[in-house]
This record gives structure tokens, C-alpha cells and sequence, in this order.
């Protein structure tokens, strides 16, 4: 059995992985990260080693989806603030 080089995923790079929508489930995730150890010329496996397709988030691929992480907070009075007051 051929044994893998020990490496570890910077937590930036596992930020955008879990931020990935996986759309091949998690057959893609087990061949990346089997791609990742292969590939990586460091120990560390860090954003500059992901494919450029695992920067989008998935959620920019849902059409009419809003990033509520960038949006305004909504009007003041709404049922929202309500339950979350600013």
C-alpha cells in the first residue's frame, strides 16, 4: 500500500472549501483533497494550491440569490429588527 505525504489544509483555504457548493457531492470533495495531497509542493495546502472554481461559493450560482453577508441590514420597524434588534 503507498502511503501519502502528510499535509495539513491552512484555514483559509478549508474556509473556502466549506464554502463551496460541492455539486459533485462528496465524490468531488474525496478526489480534490486526493488531487490537493498529490499536488501540493508544500506541507501545507493553502488557497494558492485550490482550483480557481472553488473560490465561487455556490450560492453565486443560484439564480435570484442574494449574499445576505453583503446586503443592507433591513428598515427599522420590520418584523426582522423585531426579533433581532440593531
Amino acid at each position: 500500500m503507498q502511503q501519502c505525504p502528510k499535509k495539513k489544509l491552512a484555514p483559509e483555504a478549508k474556509q473556502h472549501l466549506v464554502a463551496y457548493a460541492w455539486p459533485g457531492n462528496i465524490r468531488e470533495l474525496e478526489n480534490l483533497i486526493r488531487y490537493l495531497i498529490a499536488t501540493a509542493p508544500n506541507e501545507d495546502i493553502t488557497t494558492d494550491d485550490l482550483p480557481e472554481h472553488i473560490f465561487e461559493t455556490g450560492l453565486d450560482r443560484i439564480p435570484g440569490h442574494t449574499n445576505l453577508m453583503n446586503s443592507a441590514p433591513p428598515p427599522m420597524g420590520c418584523n426582522a429588527c423585531k426579533i433581532f434588534p440593531p
